[in-house]
């Protein structure tokens, strides 16, 4: 087993002394089970969230409307998900203990909104209120004493609601949706209804406190779901207040030094040459030709050679493939279906008329339907 162990060692220092940067610090379980395919099994994240809240429109009121409801969505700022609890009778078989369920429980959830300076989260708490409760459409003057007087015959409480008369719940359902590489799992509360809503307490010794507001929840069901994210999906994402410029570190050639990377000096590269051969010269290949030149001028192009040579060893290790997120890379070479071209010594022509330089790769970012011919 030393023996085994000496070799590695030996083979790893040559490595390091060429690679210094080059590190094997993760376990293969750990790297494997949350790492690979793109961190596809990696945990979600808490504040990756989007909570609708579908409301009918005999609630909307001055100060909350169709716009409001949506921000209202974006005013969640604590959530819990549902829970259940299941009854469970022991009976006795034979001897032996089984279990058979008698009853299901769906646990209330508490939701805290931010208490916004545009009062989104007061109009629809008074709108909610003033629909299921007479008391907030009545005025102080009807709760006047009047025991020896003559009595103003008002009905109080939830009598002559609105919600009585009408007897629709103004909330049609709560959809709370995790968010995750663009995708989302989806918790819709059937039937909700607020039993409790509670307002923040002030307090003028603190000094960096944010008022905000709650309420808890009870529902009867629960409907899940699943589904890709984009625009309007779930229901009302993204279409107010979303910011839709695209970053700056995600431009070409722009953002943290990488040659092998996306957003790199040979992503980059492969980009300019696309535009330049298609005719395409945009503004944006002379803002991603700056940013190779910048990049160039500022060095540092060993370090990060040698730190994504590393990267690339380890990936060969792992078994995986480095040159995999380059799809649609074409190097030259001889195949049984290509025919002579009549520019000999300059390039191999294949069956799809597609030419292929010298040392040359193309890489297309949206591979069109039909076979392009690509001059040298």
């Amino acid at each position: 087993m030393s023996f085994f162990k000496d070799i590695f060692a030996g083979q790893f220092s040559g490595w390091r002394s060429f690679l210094p940067n080059l590190n094997f610090k993760d376990f293969q379980h750990a790297s494997r089970m949350f790492v690979n395919d793109n961190h596809a099994r990696a945990p979600k994240f808490k504040f990756l969230y989007y909570v609708d809240i579908e409301t009918d429109a005999q609630l909307y009121s001055q100060g909350f409307g169709p716009s409001q409801k949506i921000e209202l969505n974006m005013l969640v700022k604590r959530c819990d998900l549902p829970s259940y609890d299941f009854n469970l009778s022991e009976r006795n078989s034979y001897n032996r203990k089984t279990y058979n369920y008698s009853k299901t429980k769906y646990n209330p959830i508490n939701i805290h909104f931010h208490d916004d300076s545009s009062n989104i989260v007061n109009a629809f708490w008074r709108s909610y209120y003033q629909y299921m409760v007479q008391d907030g459409n009545l005025g102080a003057a009807r709760f006047q004493d009047d025991k020896y007087r003559n009595r103003n015959f008002v009905n109080y409480g939830i009598d002559e609601s609105r919600r009585a008369i009408s007897g629709t719940n103004p909330l049609r359902s709560i959809t709370i949706y995790c968010l995750s590489r663009r995708k989302f799992v989806g918790f819709k509360l059937i039937n909700p209804a607020i039993d409790s809503w509670k307002h923040d307490t002030l307090e003028a010794a603190t000094g960096d406190g944010l008022l905000e507001q709650s309420c808890r929840v009870v529902y009867e069901s629960v409907e899940m779901s699943a589904g890709s994210v984009a625009f309007d999906n779930p229901k009302g994402f993204a279409t107010i207040h979303y910011d839709t410029e695209p970053s700056p570190l995600k431009l070409p050639g722009n953002g943290p030094l990488s040659i092998l990377g996306e957003g790199g000096l040979l992503d980059t590269g492969a980009s300019i040459f696309s535009d330049i051969t298609k005719g395409n010269i945009t503004l944006g290949t002379l803002l991603n030709a700056g940013g190779i030149i910048d990049k160039v001028k500022r060095g540092g192009l060993g370090a990060a050679l040698r730190e994504e040579g590393a990267g690339l060893v380890k990936g060969v290790l792992t078994g995986q493939n480095p040159l995999a997120r380059f799809g649609g890379l074409s190097f030259p070479g001889t195949s049984s279906s290509s025919t002579p071209s009549s520019n000999s010594g300059q390039g191999s022509s294949s069956s799809n008329n597609t030419v292929s330089p010298p040392f040359v790769f193309t890489r297309n970012r949206n591979p069109p339907a039909a076979p392009v011919d690509l001059v040298p």
